[in-house]
């Protein structure tokens, strides 16, 4: 999804700055604004913005707002029934408005500065783990292989449950070819279009490639899905780590 996606993200991306729209001092496009002036349709273009519009409100942010909460049960007594979650919800809330209130330079920062820190201790982390277990990364990469060319499992995948959970996992970690990403990339400032474009291109690698992986070599070396199936998401990267390097 990585390898494909980045040429959606490649195109998207280049066309959001093509076809951007200058607005005081700042630029704003995107796809709503490419499918009104490139395709002459500014009908499509606002049925787009409200489906992405609805997407994300329903949809990704809600479900990011779960896994930041899910983060925490870990640590907090009778978790479910506690006013935790409630007040996490507050705080994103209160966070996101600043943010989105605050125009282009706040979203800039945020993106530029707070994504970049929280993905490189991450990336650090894995290889920090990959590291202390160099030993077992031969029957690691054999296990995955192992099970990706496995004849079951490649009948099983191709029925529809495997692939489409894999696409599905595949989007929501880079967002290439959806829309949302050129919205932000209109803004920047290149000499070229395309160098914003590939720039988009390292993205998606960046975030499905290296991260995704970076998951992945965590979870099976350290082992933990294997004693504990009821883990998922966060907390299993949680407890993860915690077998490695402590609670």
């Amino acid at each position: 999804m990585a390898i494909l996606g980045s040429s959606s993200a490649f195109v998207e991306s280049t066309l959001a700055q093509i076809y951007k729209h200058k607005d005081g001092d700042t630029f704003k496009g995107g796809p709503a604004y490419y499918i009104e002036r490139a395709m002459n349709a500014r009908w499509l273009g606002v049925i787009f913005a409200i489906s992405l519009i609805a997407t994300f409100a329903f949809g990704f942010n809600s479900l990011q707002a779960y896994n930041i909460v899910s983060a925490l049960q870990y640590y907090v007594p009778d978790f479910e029934h506690s006013m935790v979650p409630f007040g996490v919800g507050i705080i994103l809330c209160v966070i996101s408005l600043i943010l989105f209130f605050g125009g282009t330079d706040k979203i800039s920062w945020g993106s530029s500065v707070m994504v970049p820190v929280m993905a490189g201790m991450y990336i650090i982390m894995g290889l920090l783990i990959i590291v202390l277990n160099i030993g077992e990364i031969p029957a690691v990469l054999a296990a995955i292989f192992r099970s990706a060319f496995d004849f079951r499992a490649i009948f099983g995948g191709f029925t529809g449950s495997c692939m489409v959970y894999g696409i599905k996992r595949g989007l929501f970690s880079n967002e290439a070819g959806m829309g949302s990403v050129p919205n932000a990339s209109a803004s920047a400032e290149v000499s070229h279009p395309a160098k914003q474009g590939l720039a988009q291109v390292v993205s998606v690698y960046i975030d499905t490639l290296m991260i995704c992986s970076t998951t992945v070599f965590i979870l099976l070396l350290t082992g933990v899905y294997k004693t504990d199936s009821t883990l998922d998401g966060i907390p299993l990267i949680q407890q993860s780590v915690a077998a490695q390097f402590g609670p």
